[in-house]
């Protein structure tokens, strides 16, 4: 090819690959064998770009697939708050489609309370320097709150700067409403033990320390129930615990109850008969 004809070739096709035919060894052929090396130059850079390019991609692609099948939500943000990446859970959240997550402001996406939530925690893991652990509420398409456990932390580039804020959130709303749920439960169980019509105690480890205690009981060794919890037998009762606390070892060991059992104690001053 002559060398107009490679230079059209290459602006136009972006090839690298043609080269000029030489003619002979004069001051047009050392022009052409330099342009030849040139464009040799070029070629290599370009295919060495081309592969760091093209693994680049597939390491994206990779790492978009491993985002995209986690049950979390994955976003980054740049120091903005601008949106740069999103996985596609991201879907199931009341906002817009996932393309549109891209470039935009986390104030363009939420309501100011939830954007304002949110940035505050970003802010706070950019701050901290480490990640942080936070709950976060957001509206689902499905139009109930969901609470997240988010875990934030600033990203740093090669000069050791901030570039983006990662955070990855877990939806922890059935986990919180099971939480909610015993710990109503216990509530109702820890009044109903308390307000028995019989004196009852539950008592934990080898100092057999009250856990619980019936009011009614309470009454009987004549102090209030937060005095007795825990505290072992032996402080609240020191003198009863000399008789009890062979029999509760005992029972420890043999796994065997001892019904009917009497014993009496003093304290503040009154003296009680009480059975087991």
């Amino acid at each position: 090819m002559e060398l107009a004809e490679v230079i059209e070739k290459v602006s136009t096709e972006g090839d690298y690959s043609h080269r000029v035919h030489r003619h002979g060894d004069d001051e047009i052929g050392l022009l052409y064998h330099g342009f030849n090396n040139m464009l040799g130059q070029i070629q290599a850079r370009k295919e060495e770009r081309d592969k760091v390019e093209n693994a680049l991609r597939k390491s994206e692609a990779r790492l978009q697939a491993i985002l995209d099948h986690s049950p979390a939500l994955i976003s980054i943000k740049d120091l903005q708050g601008n949106i740069i990446l999103v996985n596609r859970n991201f879907d199931i959240l009341e906002g817009p489609s996932l393309e549109e997550y891209i470039g935009k402001n986390v104030y363009d996406l939420f309501p100011v309370d939830v954007a304002d939530a949110l940035w505050k925690n970003d802010l706070a893991a950019l701050e901290a320097g480490h990640p942080i652990e936070v709950e976060e509420v957001i509206a689902h398409k499905d139009g109930l709150m969901h609470t997240y456990l988010t875990v934030k932390f600033p990203l740093y580039g090669g000069d050791q700067k901030a570039f983006g804020i990662c955070a990855i959130s877990t939806d922890i709303t059935e986990r919180k409403r099971v939480e909610e749920e015993l710990r109503e439960a216990k509530e109702y169980l820890d009044k109903i033990f308390l307000n028995l019509p019989v004196g009852v105690a539950i008592l934990d480890g080898l100092e057999f320390r009250y856990f619980r205690i019936s009011k009614t009981l309470a009454d009987i060794n004549g102090l209030p129930v937060e005095d007795h919890l825990g505290k072992p037998l032996a402080e609240v009762l020191p003198d009863a615990a000399r008789d009890i606390l062979p029999r509760m070892r005992k029972v420890l060991e043999t796994g065997e109850a001892f019904p009917n059992h009497e014993f009496s104690a003093t304290k503040t001053q009154k003296n009680h008969i009480l059975k087991d």
